[in-house]
């Protein structure tokens, strides 16, 4: 019994840091695609492109 449940929060323990890692790639790139919109934005506004 005490096995089984110390072996549930494991898994419970690598999902949550699964998704947590998801998230934080998922930022990351928004953040990416997000400045490299704004030095795009930023090029026209001088008439040139990054």
């Amino acid at each position: 019994m005490e096995s089984d449940i110390s072996g549930l929060m494991n898994m419970e323990t690598e999902k949550q840091e699964r998704i947590h890692r998801d998230i934080v790639d998922f930022v990351k790139s928004r953040i990416e695609a997000i400045r490299s919109r704004k030095e795009i934005i930023i090029g026209d506004a001088y008439g040139r492109r990054g």
